[in-house]
């Protein structure tokens, strides 16, 4: 009778642990999602403002607002791709060719080893989103921080083109 309740605990625990590392994952991902988008909408927007001055560029027109702001853009938006490029990571790579699919059939057996084995997996899916998420949150940090630089070296570039326009 003794063993039966054991394993009955056991078996409690194991389902406990699984449901706790399935949400940890789930938050992690979730998150991981989010700030990608958040990094790649900041991509799009500098890949549109970029769209947008180079039209002076190709008028020939090398020394007005536009072209002057395009020129300061350039660093900034090399600066945040960079920053950003761990976004771009694929799953596969970031598991190293380990993944939690077909978990199901194993959790079915009553292994203890089997057991450990998933949890162990679950761990290190764990561990290695969660330094993924921390890297990518680190890369928009420093491209939001760039954006507000940049956006003060457009606001130099204004005053500067003003203050040209007055003087002649």
């Amino acid at each position: 009778m003794g063993k039966f309740k054991f394993e009955i605990m056991e078996k409690e625990y194991f389902e406990m642990c699984l449901t706790e590392a399935k949400e940890q994952l789930k938050h992690i991902n979730s998150s991981i999602k989010e700030t990608r988008s958040k990094i790649y909408f900041l991509q799009g927007i500098l890949i549109a403002v970029v769209g947008y001055l180079l039209n002076d560029i190709f008028k020939e027109d090398y020394f007005s607002l536009k072209s002057n702001m395009l020129y300061v853009t350039i660093p900034f938006m090399i600066f945040i791709i960079y920053s950003c490029r761990h976004a771009i990571v694929p799953l596969s790579l970031r598991f190293e060719g380990m993944s939690p699919n077909g978990f199901k059939s194993i959790i079915e057996q009553e292994d203890t080893l089997t057991h450990e084995n998933v949890l162990n997996t679950y761990q290190v899916s764990i561990e290695t989103n969660g330094r993924h998420l921390t890297v990518m949150s680190k890369g928009y940090n420093n491209a939001f921080k760039a954006l507000l630089f940049w956006l003060f070296c457009c606001c130099l570039c204004i005053i500067v083109v003003i203050t040209k326009s007055l003087v002649c």
